[in-house]
């Protein structure tokens, strides 16, 4: 039987206000994604490699999530320990951020080969974990248990300073293309939005630089 369930709680918001900390990583490595099984396997221990070093070490033990084989590739579930981003005033300024956390994770924990399909739509509402010896519906295989979880729940905040830097990059981004945007509308309109906005730019990439800054200090303490 096909047998599935959430990662997360049913309810994870108060008043439109994500209340729920990212402390649980799905990175979904398809078999479709890759040219042969061997650089399948290669992404497999390459992603538990990168947790090991990126989320490990002193004083933390190393890391070993649960892996399993999902009748399509490999299920990773990795459990942290996380913040609620939406709680912290550096955070709180972007939209989403516990959750493009949980995709930012998945991504460069899989240096980028994770299974984007996956990756766009995974949510607190759409987290769901496949259960060892359960039937894949999709093919008729069983799901099996490959690693098991070893009982800790190592810190995200390693990964912080750089998805603050990936979040600064995306708004940068949405900043650039709303300026063209509005310049092709309209001429005499974009020489009115430009000095508006270049100031509002200009003030952004000031807040960016500040926190550029302290991210660079919290790795150098790390």
């Amino acid at each position: 039987m096909d047998c599935r369930i959430s990662a997360y709680p049913f309810f994870t918001e108060y008043k439109g206000i994500n209340r729920q900390a990212a402390y649980f990583i799905f990175i979904d490595l398809d078999r479709s994604t890759f040219k042969t099984d061997m650089t399948h396997i290669f992404a497999l221990t390459t992603t538990l490699k990168n947790i090991k070093q990126k989320l490990g070490g002193n004083p933390s033990p190393s890391p070993s999530p649960t892996v399993l084989w999902s009748g399509n590739g490999y299920h990773i579930y990795l459990s942290v320990n996380a913040p609620v981003l939406e709680e912290l005033d550096i955070f709180a300024k972007f939209k989403n951020p516990s959750r493009k956390l949980m995709q930012y994770a998945e991504s460069t924990l899989s240096n980028n080969k994770a299974d984007y399909a996956h990756n766009v739509t995974v949510s607190f509402k759409n987290c769901m974990l496949r259960v060892p010896g359960s039937i894949n519906s999709k093919n008729g295989q069983t799901v099996k248990l490959l690693q098991l979880w070893d009982g800790h729940f190592p810190k995200i905040n390693p990964l912080l300073a750089d998805f603050y830097i990936h979040l600064c990059g995306q708004r940068i981004k949405e900043l650039t293309n709303q300026s063209k945007s509005k310049s092709n509308r309209s001429k005499f309109s974009s020489k009115a939005y430009v000095q508006d906005d270049g100031h509002r730019t200009s003030s952004y990439y000031q807040s960016i630089s500040r926190y550029l800054r302290f991210s660079s200090r919290s790795r150098i303490r790390r």
